[in-house]
């Protein structure tokens, strides 16, 4: 697959996310850090995809 065959994946991804953009590392790690956090008591029952859209099999 070729350089641009990627970016095009990536621009799909980005295109199907609510803010129209890809996450950055520091928001994904953002946001983990605050989901471990004590700030996030408040948090039941609901599910929250942390990943910034990338699984590793």
């Amino acid at each position: 697959m070729d350089e641009s065959a990627v970016q095009g994946i990536i621009d799909h991804l980005a295109g199907m996310r609510m803010t129209r953009r890809n996450p950055t590392l520091a928001e994904v790690a953002a946001t983990a850090v605050f989901l471990a956090s004590d700030h996030a008591g408040g948090i039941t029952g609901t599910f929250v995809n942390a990943t910034g859209g990338m699984v590793s099999v």
